[in-house]
């Protein structure tokens, strides 16, 4: 969950898809995931963390969630 944050602070977006699938491989919940990406907004702003809301969506949907 912290690696998924950093990838969000330094801007990471395909590594961000990459992991967030293994994240929810690995036993992270898609509400947890969402909370990760919300929680970004007051630290790098709403402008940085909006692609990485849309990936986040985009991986929950090819999963089904």
């Amino acid at each position: 969950m912290v690696q998924l944050a950093a990838m969000i602070a330094s801007q990471a977006l395909a590594e961000f898809r990459v992991m967030a699938g293994a994240a929810l491989t690995a036993g992270v919940s898609p509400v947890e995931l969402k909370e990760i990406v919300y929680q970004a907004v007051p630290y790098v702003g709403l402008a940085k963390v909006f692609d990485f809301l849309h990936a986040t969506n985009a991986v929950l949907s090819e999963r089904g969630s």
